[in-house]
């Protein structure tokens, strides 16, 4: 949890750091209650954590790594302030040191980066901000590292979700009987899965309430990792195994919680997972109301243990093969529209290359950080022509996305919904066509029902074993 990650670093935040931040010398004369300076160094470093304390935790891990090194080399005093040698020699000494995928470059690389947010965030003595230390640990050492060997050292991408994945989570979120795993499913199903939502950008998403049509269209404010601006979401309780009918139900829960991924204290031993919750509550922060989001950590493990219930049963061996991440969620979709094209005859009609970056949200965001002169935000690709100004006329069709989102606009809503509708119908049909989601394979083979008539597609997998279906199960 965010708290812990917070309590930790307060334990190992050196306490000259703590006085500066709260003002030095000055500050501790004109406030000395230690309680009154604890409790606002606490809210400052949490204002900083993160939603999940995910930044902070990775700050955390570069200044223990840092802590050794200095120990190591017998510093005085931790070895701040730090000058950009110093800094640049334990980067150093982390890449030969490390044993990571790019031959230690990403993990020298993510120590930088957790050592110049102590700096910024929080006021560290750390000469981060220099060439010296840049050039020590760099994204450009990564890239030189995949193309000594551009075959075997290829940048990994998420898989995209098999059929019976998403057909898996709508099973178990027709379970009548409240509990950790039902809450999650439906919020990873209507937040994420049929949003085109990355799963950890579902940990910030907040839920509000569609306008015109509450009852049969979900809704959210998103915030992207890659963007950062909140971006409403829209898509209908639908999806391929038919209508959400618990939706306005859920829609109650995670209003009241005001988050849709809510953390759950997990009995010793589970690891993580949200399968060995201690209880059907979620814990609360400090003021003992308001419920915890669910650490990133906690997600990930609940997503594979969800997948590991029956009826999709995969086992370990099998999850890692199909090389999931919380990137899946988001960039499915957009690929199974490339791979139904034009050829699925389940389809109303052929799903273009628009269609796939629609439900993607890829127009949206490309868009708007043109439009919003911010197109400087986005690395320009090596090769590529400069970015033309938000203010050129030829870029007329690139404001469709600003001016057809936000408040009494109605453009992007209707075309989100409509491209996500004709998607999940799709592959409605072709599953009631095949006749059995449950025999469809556990990988990416399912998709081939989607593109071949009714009975052209063979199958391997077993059907569900007699007894294993929940009782309160639809």
């Amino acid at each position: 949890m965010r708290d812990r990650e917070v309590d930790e670093f307060l334990e190992a935040m050196p306490v000259s750091i703590a006085v500066e931040l709260l003002g030095g010398q000055r500050g501790l004369e004109q406030v000395s209650d230690p309680h009154v300076r604890a409790r606002a160094l606490r809210r400052a470093i949490e204002l900083k954590a993160g939603t999940d304390g995910g930044s902070l935790q990775s700050a955390a891990r570069a200044w223990r790594g840092f802590g050794a090194y200095v120990a190591l080399k017998e510093l005085p005093d931790g070895g701040l302030p730090a000058s950009p040698i110093l800094v640049a020699a334990y980067l150093e000494w982390e890449a030969a040191n490390s044993s990571g995928s790019a031959g230690g470059s990403s993990v020298a690389n993510s120590r930088r980066v957790g050592l110049l947010w102590l700096s910024e965030k929080l006021g560290f003595p750390l000469g981060v901000a220099s060439p010296v230390v840049l050039a020590t640990a760099n994204p450009a050492q990564i890239r030189e590292w995949r193309r000594e060997d551009p075959q075997g050292r290829q940048r990994k991408t998420a898989g995209s979700l098999p059929v019976a994945y998403y057909c898996h989570f709508e099973f178990l979120a027709k379970a009548k009987t409240p509990s950790p795993v039902r809450e999650f499913v439906r919020s990873m199903i209507t937040f994420s899965h049929v949003m085109s939502v990355r799963a950890k950008d579902t940990l910030r998403t907040v839920p509000c309430k569609d306008a015109t049509d509450h009852a049969n269209v979900i809704s959210g404010w998103s915030y992207f990792s890659k963007d950062g601006d909140a971006m409403q979401t829209f898509a209908p309780a639908e999806g391929f195994l038919g209508p959400f009918t618990w939706w306005k139900e859920h829609h109650k829960l995670v209003s009241k919680w005001g988050k849709v991924l809510v953390g759950y204290k997990i009995r010793y031993g589970g690891g993580n997972s949200i399968l060995h919750a201690e209880d059907d509550e979620p814990m609360v922060a400090a003021d003992g109301k308001t419920p915890c989001v669910m650490p990133k950590v906690q997600m990930l493990a609940s997503l594979k243990g969800v997948c590991a219930m029956p009826p999709l049963s995969l086992s370990p061996e099998q999850y890692l093969e199909l090389e999931l991440s919380s990137h899946s969620n988001h960039g499915s979709p957009s690929d199974m529209l490339e791979f139904m094209g034009s050829i699925c005859p389940f389809a109303d009609a052929p799903f273009t290359r628009d269609d796939s970056r629609e439900i993607g949200h890829w127009l949206r965001r490309e868009t708007e950080q043109q439009g919003r002169g911010t197109a400087e935000a986005v690395p320009q690709r090596r090769g590529a022509k400069p970015a033309q100004s938000a203010g050129n006329a030829n870029q007329s069709t690139e404001m469709v996305g600003v001016y057809s989102s936000g408040a009494n606009r109605c453009g992007r809503r209707e075309k989100q919904i409509a491209v996500r509708t004709r998607w999940v119908r799709a592959v409605r049909a072709a599953i009631e066509a095949d006749g059995d989601w449950t025999k469809l394979e556990r990988s990416r083979e399912d998709w081939k029902i989607l593109v071949s008539p009714s009975g052209d597609a063979d199958h391997t997998l077993e059907g569900i074993p007699e007894g294993v279906v929940p009782v309160d199960i639809d």
